[in-house]
């Protein structure tokens, strides 16, 4: 799974601060952090499945993906 981007929300203006994320952006110099995730994809049919699974450090994940 890979995330690019940020929000617009100015909630989030700060996340990336602290932690993982900012000792690999200061020692690389690009903004990235490596997760580890597990999840489950079931397919309900050929055009619609759900994936639900968490990234460690325990953040819960649930999608649902529409197929073309």
């Amino acid at each position: 799974m890979l995330m690019l981007g940020s929000s617009f929300f100015s909630d989030f203006s700060h996340c990336g601060d602290d932690g993982v994320y900012a000792k690999i952006k200061k020692a690389t110099g690009l903004g990235f952090a490596p997760y580890i995730y597990h999840g489950l994809e079931y397919d309900l049919n050929k055009n619609i499945s759900i994936e639900g699974g968490f990234i460690l450090p325990l953040i819960l994940v649930a999608t649902i993906q529409f197929h073309f």
